[in-house]
């Protein structure tokens, strides 16, 4: 069947930047979302960077990698065991040890290398810190009072005759706890030629993030970008400190001209004390140290620009952590044999898993793949990027293969920008949750993982809730949260008799439009337009709990989110305690009993334990029946050079190594894993096993698409004071864009 591509480019982007004003305030300024790259049509360069992963673990029994050292052209790969540190080298592929340091009695804390050199920490068994420089044969000793029973993070030579420490401060706990605890952070300078101190730092209370130092500058970057540069008597460097745009938990290392290096899971990055710019040095999707759950926490970086690494699972313990040696060959061609691009709005785990397992089985393929929005991402950026997608896709060109969370998968099938999947085999799979996203003959998209809204109880607390609007009667019905409780509020975490609980915890009116939207999705667009007395139901339910609970706009202080393959905030910890019904959109069994059992360690004792074998598992009630979100949906360009390269990705995608692994981003699509997950151990079988969740799957019918644009105009919308204005303001931001929809 042939259909005609209908959409107009210019006509789309008019309409995406109309809808992303809509309502009250303005869109966020763009952050610089990623624009598709085309997978075919380039020119021969040469260069590439090519990798090698190193298991410290054969090396002796128990061994780990501890850090990762350069000194010029040297590289180092410090690894320890209960004994011995060992500095190592890499040879033909594997660890070498070139030198053996005994540590008796005590335990390793941090290591570096220079010149020759090599100086490494030791915690002794009275909770002082010693300092080890040594050279050959010989070494020397210093203890290290300053830090008063600090915990090391890291270490670094600062040129020939110092040496910086960054540490945790040692404080002493309440009476009514007694003990000690680390919190902060601080740096000493220690002079080599003595052992004494010669500057030192403490950073600002709340400060979070990491450590690194060349010989002149010690280098600090928050988990916020915000980095902040000392020299070496501790002094605050104002000129050369800058606020960057980045976030996360980064290991970082700095080079002699003032170029800081910090690396995780999404790739290496660098920039220039002083400035804001920055670069990527490599992007992580693919590499071994980009996996979903992988955490970098050693980086070196040496004089021919070689990156060392050191990484670990954050699912498994130390001893499956290992080294990343990446070098950058330029006899290499810059491009394989084929190149795959993977384009989707946000960051996604089982992308990240399956781009290691690909290139594993297919070394000629090279697979590129950056999502197009950051964390701090906007509407206006969602706006550029989409927009960016369509005109790519429309001119035959664009990425190869689309994840589709966030996207009107619909609208691209129907403009024949989908190639069809039918050649996948999918008799594996849960059939009901892929029937939607196919039609006879033809097969659009296919979800990798999924996820249920669910609701959590007793049969009497959940009996009768089979609407929206009886879940919000049955909270007018029972006592109101107190407004303005969280986590620090005074009597938090008691256990309430059951009949002075509330119904259900809300923390802010975008925690509840979070609750309410996936229950009303499937009937808010229809016919390429909003239905607007749907919405102003939604809205009206919105209001009326709102008030009732005395609901801020917004989460001002416990904030709901990821958390462990869990949509959870207040929503679910007070389940159990305080509220009688929690809530959650299920994506990873084990972590939903983990967080329930969390909840239920309050004050209630044996109570706890007899509400808890009660409690079941049922579909939060919405407008349709079966509902589920799919996610990781994907699909392939109709237009890429690379049919087949392309659909083995997605057989990767839907693989048993990936279907099985727990990575927090939804239940496998897999019924032998998803099989394996809903049996789970004693810890998930309560309390899912009354609520049959396995029921509950095989009921999917109806998935709820998330549509990026629409939704995001709803939540702003739902500020309005009437719900029926609010519906109206709506419809009007939204209506060129879905009459593009169609």
């Amino acid at each position: 069947m042939k259909i005609k591509r209908r959409i107009i480019a210019a006509l789309l982007c008019a309409a995406l930047a109309v809808s992303a004003a809509g309502c009250k305030g303005q869109p966020s300024a763009p952050a610089g979302s990623t624009a598709p790259t085309a997978g075919q049509g380039q020119g021969r360069a040469m260069g590439r960077w090519v990798e090698t992963r190193l298991d410290p673990s054969g090396l002796s029994e128990g061994s780990f990698a501890l850090g990762v050292g350069a000194a010029g052209s040297d590289t180092h790969f410090f690894v320890s065991d209960q004994e011995n540190l060992y500095d190592c080298a890499e040879r033909e592929g594997a660890l070498e040890i070139r030198g053996t340091f005994h540590k008796p009695e005590s335990y390793l804390t941090a290591a570096a290398a220079q010149g020759g050199r090599i100086a490494y920490t030791q915690r002794t068994a009275e909770n002082t810190t010693r300092l080890i420089l040594a050279q050959g044969e010989e070494e020397t000793q210093w203890e290290l009072p300053a830090l008063e029973g600090g915990l090391v993070e890291a270490i670094g030579f600062m040129g020939e005759d110092a040496l910086f420490v960054e540490y945790m401060p040692m404080v002493e706990m309440e009476e009514e706890m007694p003990g000690a605890a680390y919190s902060g952070y601080a740096f000493v300078v220690v002079d080599l030629e003595n052992g004494e101190i010669i500057g030192q730092a403490a950073l600002p209370e709340g400060w979070y993030g990491g450590m690194a130092a060349n010989a002149e500058h010690v280098f600090c970057l928050s988990q916020a970008g915000l980095l902040e540069v000392y020299d070496r008597g501790g002094e605050l460097q104002a000129g050369l400190g800058a606020q960057l745009n980045v976030s996360g938990s980064f290991a970082l290392t700095a080079t002699k001209e003032d170029l800081l290096y910090f690396a995780d899971a999404s790739g290496v990055y660098r920039a220039a004390a002083g400035g804001t710019l920055v670069e990527t040095v490599l992007e992580g999707g693919g590499r071994a140290f980009g996996g979903p759950s992988s955490y970098v926490y050693g980086l070196a970086v040496s004089g021919s620009g070689d990156l060392l690494l050191a990484v670990r699972d954050r699912e498994t313990d130390r001893q499956s952590s290992f080294f990343v040696h990446c070098r950058f060959d330029e006899t290499l061609p810059a491009k394989k044999e084929a190149e795959l691009v993977v384009w989707s709005l946000q960051d996604q785990p089982s992308v990240r898993a399956a781009l290691l397992a690909y290139e594993r089985a297919h070394p000629e393929v090279a697979v590129v793949w950056q999502p197009a929005l950051g964390q701090d991402a906007g509407d206006a950026d969602w706006a550029d990027a989409v927009t960016a997608l369509n005109t790519a896709l429309l001119a035959g060109s664009g990425p190869d293969i689309l994840i589709l969370d966030g996207l009107p998968w619909r609208q691209y099938a129907d403009q024949g920008l989908l190639a069809d999947l039918e050649a996948i085999k999918t008799q594996n799979l849960q059939q009901n949750l892929l029937a939607p996203f196919e039609e006879p003959g033809h097969r659009w998209a296919i979800p990798a993982r999924f996820t249920l809204p669910l609701l959590l109880g007793t049969e009497e607390a959940l009996a009768g809730l089979d609407s929206p609007q009886a879940v919000v009667d049955k909270i007018l019905t029972m006592p109101a949260r107190p407004a303005g409780m969280n986590g620090s509020s005074e009597n938090y975490y008691e256990q309430r008799p059951e009949e002075r609980q509330y119904a259900m915890s809300f923390i802010s009116r975008a925690a509840l439009f979070e609750f309410l939207y996936p229950l009303y999705a499937p009937v808010l667009v229809q016919g390429g337009a909003l239905n607007e007395a749907a919405l102003t139901e939604m809205y009206r339910q919105l209001q009326v709990v709102s008030e009732a609970y005395g609901l801020p706009a917004e989460n001002e202080a416990n904030q709901t989110g990821i958390d462990g393959g869990v949509v959870v905030g207040d929503e679910l910890y007070e389940f159990g305690m305080g509220a009688a019904i929690g809530w959650c959109e299920l994506a990873d069994t084990d972590m939903l009993a983990f967080n329930h059992a969390y909840a239920l360690q309050g004050d209630g004792g044996e109570l706890n334990r007899q509400f808890t074998a009660r409690v079941r598992a049922v579909a939060r009630p919405g407008t349709a029946e079966g509902l589920y979100t799919p996610v990781c949906l994907a699909g392939v360009n109709a237009s890429t050079a690379f049919p087949h390269e392309a659909l083995a990705f997605i057989d990767t995608l839907l693989s048993a190594e990936i279907q099985q692994a727990h990575l927090g981003d939804g239940l496998p699509v897999e019924r032998a894993a998803l099989e394996k997950q809903l049996a789970g151990g004693e810890a998930v079988k309560a309390p899912l096993a009354a609520g049959d969740v396995a029921a509950l799957v095989k009921q999917g019918t109806t998935p709820i698409q998330s549509d990026w644009q629409v939704k995001s105009v709803l939540a702003r919308c739902a500020g309005e004071d009437a719900p029926e204005q609010a519906a109206a303001a709506a419809a009007e931001a939204l209506s060129l864009y879905l009459a593009e929809q169609g």
